[in-house]
């Protein structure tokens, strides 16, 4: 489930970057920021260790900038 996915900065990044997720190791949720350096189209995927896909946190068109998308671990 996407919780937030807002733009941080109003500065253009120079190259596509993708951080780490903080906290890390994490239990319940997690935040991954991301850099675009230029106005393209985005998928952020989560992946199980064997290749699946777990979440699709983002699909969408983005403009330069800095963003965080929270990822929900489910516990079943």
């Amino acid at each position: 489930m996407v919780n937030n996915n807002s733009l941080l900065e109003e500065v253009t990044p120079l190259e596509f970057y993708l951080s780490q997720n903080y906290p890390n190791p994490f239990k319940d949720k997690t935040t991954i920021k991301y850099c675009v350096s230029y106005r393209t189209h985005v998928d952020l995927i989560v992946l199980d260790n064997e290749g699946n896909e777990i979440e699709k946190l983002v699909d969408e068109e983005k403009n330069p900038g800095t963003y965080e998308v929270e990822f929900f671990a489910c516990h079943s």
